[in-house]
């Protein structure tokens, strides 16, 4: 599942965590419809010691975590959609499957009090809008962790956005840019079995405590049967101290980018050559200027990185038949 844009930030649910055993189910149609996704994560031990390995059900005491997810779809025409999402850890040594969690139309926040009753922890909003006007495609997130509204408890606000605009009125190509912010706290508790991570990977985001900046211009070209995309890009990390799986800051840390900053700036290059939908290849690669590096002041350096990916997609173009 990745309940985002494709190739940009998915932070409610995404595909940055490998496979996980789960329920999933999507009711209605394409101008309406639900989702729900209920999955087993790795549990942690009696001693509160997170591994991030499964297993720990082995060990006498430990503590069982499920992941609850429901969004609910509108999309009236070809040029908008919207979408509203929540989300839920919920754990205990004898926990179990959930048919209340699973249930779309269980609103969590009036739900979860509900018997049978489970620790449930780390609840989370969120909410996607996606448009498209002549030549511009705007996208933006907002997930809501935790705010205080009242100005009571004191806490900072934990929560994160991502957006990108695009223009493609150009008949070269297209160009735009992106943004994804997430606070210091955001995806983390009070609760260690409730930090939203499965098998030592985030479940939205794989990082908190970060701002990331991006730039591109493609390039489109095609040469015969060859489609080609030369894509120079920039893009600006600036990546906080703070992790989601360490344990749970105070108040006193800065809503984001906590202490050292480590910055990375990287232009790049991105060629990507495809042929119909037979088969693509790409590679990316560009310098990567880092300072304050593992956020030690001065600890400066420079490095090269390269990635190179290819793909292909094989079948029968008429269905194949076998009888007597």
């Amino acid at each position: 599942h990745h309940w985002g844009v494709y190739d940009e930030p998915a932070l409610l649910v995404s595909d940055n965590p490998v496979g996980m055993d789960q329920i999933a189910l999507r009711v209605g149609g394409e101008r309406l419809s639900l989702r729900s996704v209920l999955g087993e994560l790795d549990s942690m031990t009696q001693d509160g010691r997170f591994t991030g390995t499964a297993g720990a059900d082995s060990v006498s005491g430990s503590t069982r975590r499920y992941l609850s997810s429901h969004r609910f779809d509108w999309r009236p025409s070809r040029h908008f959609s919207l979408s509203l999402m929540e989300s839920t850890i919920y754990s205990r040594e004898n926990a179990g499957l959930s048919l209340k969690f699973l249930n779309p139309l269980n609103v969590q926040a009036f739900s979860v009090d509900g018997r049978p009753k489970n620790d449930e922890n780390n609840g989370i909003l969120a909410g996607i809008i996606w448009a498209h006007y002549r030549m511009w495609t705007v996208h933006g997130q907002l997930l809501i962790d935790d705010i205080d509204l009242m100005g009571q408890t004191g806490e900072a606000t934990s929560a994160a956005l991502t957006g990108s605009l695009r223009y493609a009125g150009v008949s070269w190509g297209e160009f735009g840019g992106s943004i994804t912010a997430v606070t210091a706290r955001t995806y983390n508790t009070h609760q260690p079995e409730g930090r939203y991570v499965y098998l030592q990977r985030g479940i939205g985001t794989q990082f908190s405590d970060y701002i990331q900046l991006s730039a591109f211009a493609s390039i489109y070209h095609a040469r015969g049967a060859l489609d080609i995309e030369l894509t120079p890009k920039l893009d600006l990390l600036l990546q906080g101290e703070s992790d989601m799986r360490l344990p749970y800051p105070g108040n006193d840390v800065d809503v984001i980018l906590e202490g050292t900053v480590e910055e990375t700036i990287r232009p790049a290059v991105e060629m990507r050559i495809q042929q119909g939908r037979r088969w693509w290849m790409q590679v990316d690669v560009g310098p990567s200027f880092i300072s304050n590096e593992d956020h030690i002041r001065g600890n400066d350096r420079t490095i090269v990185t390269a990635v190179f990916s290819f793909g292909t997609r094989f079948g029968f173009r008429k269905p194949f038949v076998a009888g007597l």
